[in-house]
């Protein structure tokens, strides 16, 4: 009794308090603001966005500026700016004298220490159309990153949904148990006080102290259960205290859903499986990720097979220093190059990654298949799945009502003391039962709906 007082207590209090309350559609609307795992995929994609840009800048000219500064040794500097005597010789074969020769006399300029400036222009022309394939391969990785994004989203939106609707179940049953308690409660006092008057036996009374202890101990296992979801609620919104509890509602505003779903013939069942089908091929996330992915490795395949094809690009070279003194004001001069390079043998290496490309290509395209099948599969269960939800709320709302009229019966009967008291137990344990499965159904029901949301996708990414 001690524990039903305080969590009693804790209810009246926060009926007092007010605690604020939060929409689905807002609880979503923070996930993604603060969840540090879609933030985390959200600087995935902005990162693929400029490595397209990256591979993009490789069909433009790039500009550098070099700066060199060599100094030769002593005494190679000694052996090149030695003068040497070099003979003259006459007509008649004889020496007639000697004309000195330097080295570093006939060079532009032979320094111990030379500072080298230049600026140099490079602009690609053709690489085996490595340009063009690696903006195409990148290209391809920021989309896959966008679906990445996607898929991130609509999991997320599925797990608060998860966690959102968790709670209002558990505190709908958590309701429905502590009014369960209450009417065992005031049964045992009832069966008390006719067991204090020699009206019943004590098996009696015992069998209904047993089921309020057992009343007791489910109500502490739905608060712990709460209490639990309660964290994981704090987690998902990624709030560290004084977060909003999920806003109440009224799930019987699914019951036209439920109907529709019902009441469907074959025929339309078979048509409403393949509209979803269909939406499922052509707008999940995930299945557009895969066949990205296997566009990504027919790309490898075609840069592989670049790595045979020649290169040609133009050099333009301006040298606006070339002496031995750090004043940018030496020799100038240009060179306008066009180097042209053509592959002959990399010991098998260029072969080597064609093959490994063209196994990676066919193992995309293999898993692809499979991946893609198996996800369909799955969204096809779901589908069903659903179907049955729908049948389970519809036959736990006969269940309930059947229930009613038995404990009402039974209730009657026992009060004219024609029924046993386990016959009053069962009717009470049929009630209870009843009204547990239908909450569970309804929430299933609507959980699955959002389940459903999460195979199809009709925007794009932000």
């Amino acid at each position: 009794m001690k524990n039903l007082f305080v969590i009693l207590i804790l209810i009246i209090t926060t009926q007092l308090t007010g605690a604020e309350v939060i929409s689905l559609e807002k609880s979503i609307e923070l996930a993604r603001e603060n969840n540090r795992e879609m933030l985390a995929t959200e600087e995935l994609y902005h990162a693929s966005v400029w490595a397209e840009r990256n591979a993009l800048s490789g069909f433009f000219p790039r500009l550098d500026f070099n700066s060199t500064i060599a100094r030769i040794d002593d005494d190679y500097y000694r052996e090149m700016s030695g003068v040497d005597e070099i003979p003259v010789y006459g007509t008649d074969g004889q020496i007639i004298g000697t004309i000195p020769f330097s080295a570093a006399a006939m060079s532009p300029g032979f320094y111990k220490t030379t500072y080298n400036n230049n600026i140099t222009v490079q602009q690609p022309i053709f690489n085996g159309g490595k340009e063009i394939f690696s903006y195409q391969l990148a290209r391809l990785l920021r989309n896959q990153s966008k679906q990445e994004l996607l898929s991130k989203e609509k999991t997320l939106d599925y797990e608060v949904t998860s966690v959102y609707f968790g709670f209002l179940k558990l505190q709908d049953l958590y309701e429905l148990a502590r009014k369960n308690l209450n009417s065992t409660s005031s049964h045992l006092d009832l069966i008390q006080q006719r067991y204090e008057l020699g009206t019943v036996k004590k098996s009696d009374l015992l069998q209904w102290q047993v089921r309020f202890k057992n009343d007791q101990t489910s109500l502490q296992m739905i608060e712990n259960d709460l209490r639990e979801i309660t964290e994981l609620w704090g987690l998902v919104l990624d709030f560290e205290d004084d977060y909003p509890e999920p806003k109440p509602f009224d799930v019987s505003s699914y019951d036209d859903n439920i109907k529709s779903l019902v009441e469907l013939d074959e025929k339309s069942l078979h048509q409403e499986l393949n509209d979803f089908y269909e939406k499922v091929k052509q707008t999940s996330p995930e299945i557009r990720s895969m066949q990205i992915n296997k566009k990504m490795m027919r790309k490898n395949y075609h840069i592989a097979l670049s790595n045979f094809l020649p290169n040609f690009n133009l050099q333009f070279t301006y040298e606006f220093e070339n002496d031995d003194e750090f004043d940018l004001q030496g020799q100038e001069n240009w060179s306008l190059a066009a180097v042209v390079s053509v592959p002959i043998f990399y010991s098998g290496s260029n072969y080597a990654k064609v093959k490994q490309s063209w196994y990676e290509w066919r193992s995309a395209e293999k898993n692809l298949n499979f991946a893609q099948d198996s996800y369909l599969i799955s969204a096809k269960n779901v589908f069903y799945e659903q179907l049955i939800n729908a049948h389970k709320v519809q036959d736990s709302k006969s269940a309930l009502e059947l229930a009613q009229e038995n404990h009402r019966i039974v209730n009657d009967l026992y009060e004219q003391g024609m029924v046993t008291n386990i016959e009053l137990l069962d009717a009470e344990t049929m009630l209870i039962n009843s009204e547990f499965n239908l909450i569970s159904a309804y929430y299933d029901f609507i959980l699955n709906e959002y389940e459903l949301k999460k195979y199809i996708c009709n925007k794009e990414s932000k």
